[in-house]
């Protein structure tokens, strides 16, 4: 075997692992402290349309299809930072928590089907990830889970018609849990 002949792979799978462990150390979500609530009990049965965060109130516009906001608690600095139709919005640590009510089953990309479920995306709107894709109710951020409530049914890919349950799912999206 010629050392320097396969030096070049050898230097190739080693920038390959650099790079794959660089990504694994920088894109891991940080947990939140275990007192940490995303929004308060009253605000998510009233569908979580609004909460405020270090002088920062996040809401859903209804006057824009319910796209995802924020502004000053005095009503100025207006931004616009997701156009898709949000509720139960919790916020903690560097990220917004949101149930995504789009049902894109028209248009170019309807073939891609609803887009319902509980998504992540940071403060400023950008860098959205799904967490759990199902149609659920509830949503409240409790340190580093999401608790919501959910009908399991067969007609939604289950196992099992279950019926209502309390369910929750990792902020870093380790799956669902009953």
């Amino acid at each position: 075997m010629n050392l320097k002949a396969n030096r070049p792979v050898f230097i190739a799978i080693f920038i390959i692992i650099i790079l794959m462990i660089l990504v694994a150390v920088f894109s891991k979500i940080p947990k939140n402290p275990e007192e940490t609530l995303g929004n308060t009990a009253g605000n998510i049965l009233n569908d979580g349309l609004f909460t405020e965060v270090d002088g920062v109130v996040y809401f859903s516009n209804g006057a824009d299809s319910g796209a995802l906001y924020k502004m000053k608690p005095d009503e100025t600095g207006v931004k616009k930072l997701l156009d898709r139709e949000v509720c139960y919005l919790n916020v903690a640590g560097n990220y917004i928590y949101y149930y995504e009510k789009s049902d894109n089953n028209t248009g170019a990309f309807s073939f891609l089907g609803r887009n319902m479920g509980i998504y992540r995306c940071t403060l400023n709107g950008n860098s959205s990830y799904c967490l759990q894709k199902a149609p659920v109710k509830y949503i409240c951020l409790a340190g580093n889970n999401l608790y919501y409530e959910y009908f399991a049914t067969v007609a939604n890919g289950d196992e099992a018609d279950s019926g209502i349950g309390l369910y929750s799912v990792l902020i870093q999206n380790r799956g669902r849990t009953l």
